[in-house]
């Protein structure tokens, strides 16, 4: 970490996790109910899991430097709506769109944006579905959380497309992209096909 950032740096370590921890706190109960209701609706489990993360001060000031902004605390909750996340997986895509569209209807939550990377992937290949949550109540300062939804199938493919983020400038990097994009391209027609699957053995 350079110098020029330490003292931001160490500020955003103390400030960030608190204030994106009361976010998650106040969402992941609900993500629950909503997963239980699911599953009495459809008899199956819907949302295989869902996890939750904070975003790393390294990434937060990256990302500002990347975005041209103001390295600092401020700018921080101010600029990136995605400090807090949680990560919700699913088996079949549609149930990707089914829970995209609960998540909606959470009470004590506004949309604030949408985007959906399965009818437009990322230039990577990457599809999922990003919602941009703000609660109407609440005592954090950071006032955005964002919840991630997508295949489990596409989940083990972005994790490795996220630690290839990292190596970017490695020797193999741009050839494993162009490999990770063929796979992403493939994972997209297995999740067509299983869900074609699935719902030809439900009318068995």
């Amino acid at each position: 970490m350079s110098g020029k950032y330490e003292d931001v740096f160490i500020i955003i370590s103390v400030t960030i996790p608190v204030n994106c921890q009361k976010l998650i706190d106040g969402l992941m109960p609900q993500i629950k109910d909503m997963e239980r209701t699911l599953y009495g609706t459809y008899h199956r489990n819907i949302i295989e899991y869902s996890t939750s993360r904070i975003k790393t001060p390294e990434s937060i000031v990256e990302k500002l430097h990347r975005k041209n902004r103001e390295v600092s605390l401020n700018k921080a909750i101010e600029t990136l709506r995605d400090l807090a996340g949680i990560r919700i997986i699913c088996s079949f895509q549609d149930d990707v769109y089914r829970v995209a569209g609960a998540i909606k209807k959470l009470p004590g939550y506004e949309l604030v944006k949408e985007k959906n990377y399965i009818t437009k992937p990322k230039s990577s290949g990457y599809r999922s579905i990003h919602l941009i949550l703000r609660p109407t109540k609440t005592t954090s300062n950071i006032k955005c959380i964002e919840v991630q939804v997508r295949s489990a199938a596409m989940n083990y493919w972005a994790i490795l497309e996220h630690q290839l983020c990292y190596k970017n400038e490695k020797k193999g990097a741009e050839r494993i992209r162009k490999e990770l994009k063929e796979c992403a391209i493939d994972i997209a027609k297995i999740d067509k096909k299983m869900l074609k699957l699935r719902k030809e053995i439900e009318k068995i």
